[in-house]
């Protein structure tokens, strides 16, 4: 292959192997990423895309508008089948994304699954659809596994930042330093892990004889995140001192998953790996026992610990210790900060007027609650939200039968809209308060107050979507 920009090529000799003269190849695959001349990432978006499309219409045979699997399972089809064989190696290519009609064909996938979730019409609006389902627009959602994926690589070292091109995905974001480290085994452990019921806990019999009992804590909060220790038998609390005569000690924690990550014989956490070199560091001194202890159970030493962990929370930066964040929780940042992008385009966005007051921004409790109903639930649910619905005014823009007035109370005036039938029907008065606990609605946006369950039950009992081409 010959890399360049150059739309005329100039004369050149080309390689001999062999006595064979070699040809130019347009494309080449190398680790299932296709990989042409310009770098312009065409090719390898296509593939991706007609592979990603061949799989959802595949799965798609086994669900039908009226049987099949239940919405929320084809859902998770689609994240975690589908849609990573469309951002399979997008640490390289996420940069083509500055092109609109390559972010409209990686779109389309997405859409093709959301609607076929929702039952929504095809004039239903694709930013509606990814909201209302929590699904990051696909051109955000590519940067963000590309930025997963490059801290990774940074935390291991491998990472060759530049200021151009696919290097300046970490650019964009402000992240703490990872304790990630290479995965390493280490099967000597010298110190003893348990993690008893709570109903041993409650029966009292985890307490050993001649053993010095730590009660250990961590506490995080909106000003910040302390760590507590308290042990009644050393008297100390915060910092442990150096007491030569202790044999035998237990050090209880509530984290369950930090014994967890101590048992384990692979570790790739700098901070883990520490800790279990410090804790077998002292097997000739003394005998250790790390115990699980259930949290706010009233246990003394247990609260003492927690306490002290609050109260480590509240100190000035000065005093804190700055220590590397777990790769899990740098993921998370990431998550939250290219949520944020998207809730900002979703709120910025011009169009997808009635979904904007009914579904204000990205809220995934509400999605499942959404997802973990029957699929007519759901279609009428989303066709309402959306205001692309089989009734009034949008009826007549699909052709179908449509009345004028509203078939309901039918008051001249009062046309079937959205924010006739969520609001203001005087015919639907009392279905309003039994189901959503007011007669008339100010507004949409007091309507997405409301529960799913309760917007639910107000779009069954009206019947009105049994009305479709009604005239």
């Amino acid at each position: 292959m010959l890399f360049t920009g150059r739309i005329k090529i100039p004369q050149f000799q080309l390689p001999v192997l062999n006595d064979t003269t070699l040809t130019l190849s347009p494309t080449a695959k190398y680790l299932g990423v296709e990989i042409d001349t310009k770098l312009s990432w065409k090719i390898n978006i296509e593939k991706r895309k007609n592979k990603a499309y061949t799989t959802y219409y595949t799965c798609k045979k086994i669900v039908n508008k009226n049987w099949g699997l239940k919405p929320s399972i084809i859902m998770w089809m689609y994240t975690a089948v589908i849609r990573p064989i469309l951002t399979y190696g997008a640490l390289v290519w996420w940069a083509a994304l500055n092109k609109q009609y390559i972010i409209r064909k990686l779109n389309g996938i997405q859409r093709a699954a959301c609607a076929g979730v929702t039952g929504a019409i095809r004039s239903c609006p694709t930013d509606s659809l990814n909201v209302i389902l929590h699904q990051l627009p696909m051109d955000i959602f590519i940067q963000k596994t590309a930025a997963i994926a490059a801290i990774r690589i940074k935390e291991l070292g491998g990472w060759n930042q530049q200021n151009y091109g696919h290097s300046v995905i970490l650019n964009k974001l402000t992240i703490n330093k990872s304790d990630y480290i290479l995965p390493k085994l280490d099967f000597n452990r010298h110190f003893q892990v348990r993690i008893p019921s709570r109903r041993e806990w409650r029966r009292g019999s985890i307490a050993e004889e001649d053993t010095t009992s730590v009660y250990t804590d961590g506490s995080k909060m909106d000003c910040g995140v302390g760590t507590g220790v308290f042990s009644a038998d050393l008297g100390i609390s915060l910092s442990i001192q150096n007491h030569g005569n202790i044999h035998k000690a237990t050090i209880f924690t509530d984290s369950q998953a930090a014994l967890l990550a101590l048992s384990s014989p692979m570790t790739n956490s700098s901070i883990v790996h520490n800790c279990k070199r410090a804790l077998s560091s002292i097997k000739d001194k003394l005998q250790l026992n790390l115990i699980w202890v259930p949290g706010h159970r009233n246990i003394f030493g247990n609260e003492k610990a927690d306490e002290l962990a609050k109260a480590g929370a509240f100190l000035n930066e000065s005093e804190a210790e700055l220590i590397p964040s777990p790769l899990g929780s740098i993921k998370g940042e990431i998550n939250r900060q290219f949520q944020q992008v998207a809730n900002n385009r979703w709120k910025n966005i011009t169009k997808c007027v009635i979904t904007k007051q009914l579904w204000p921004t990205y809220d995934r409790k509400r999605t499942n609650d959404l997802l973990n109903r029957s699929r007519k639930n759901i279609y009428r649910i989303t066709a309402t939200t959306t205001g692309h619905w089989p009734l009034g005014e949008h009826a007549s823009k699909m052709g179908m039968p449509y009345n004028d007035i509203c078939r309901g109370c039918g008051v001249a005036g009062n046309k079937e809209t959205i924010f006739h039938f969520l609001c203001e029907c005087p015919a639907l008065a009392q279905i309003r308060h039994k189901a959503l606990g007011i007669q008339q609605a100010p507004n949409l946006e007091w309507i997405s107050t409301k529960s799913i369950s309760g917007i639910s039950s107000f779009i069954e009992t009206s019947k009105w979507f049994e009305r479709e081409g009604e005239t």
